[in-house]
């Protein structure tokens, strides 16, 4: 019989193994694995309603890679400078 939760679902498998899904803008979403205990699925369940409260939350169909917004971008490249001032943005080197 399947798990209700308030976010999420599991259900145990014929393998014995319990899967997780959840609804997300219309789409449901299955976790990549199988759990060998319900809590460790809803651990995952608790786990992607957190990072979609957060906004963190990555579409798993579009890859893994979280996007910056462009000032987080120029942060970053500002400490790999490593002498800039937080917040200052400077122009990509060139190189002859």
């Amino acid at each position: 019989m399947p798990g209700r939760s308030t976010f999420g679902s599991t259900r145990q498998l014929v393998s014995k193994r319990w899967q997780a899904s959840y609804w997300h803008e219309g789409v449901r979403y299955v976790a990549p694995n199988t759990f060998s205990t319900k809590a460790d699925a809803n651990a995952y369940l608790g786990e992607a309603q957190t990072e979609i409260g957060r906004g963190e939350w990555i579409d798993p169909r579009d890859g893994k890679v979280l996007l910056l917004t462009t000032r987080e971008t120029d942060q970053l490249k500002n400490a790999d400078e490593g002498n800039a001032e937080e917040g200052e943005c400077h122009a990509p080197s060139s190189s002859p």
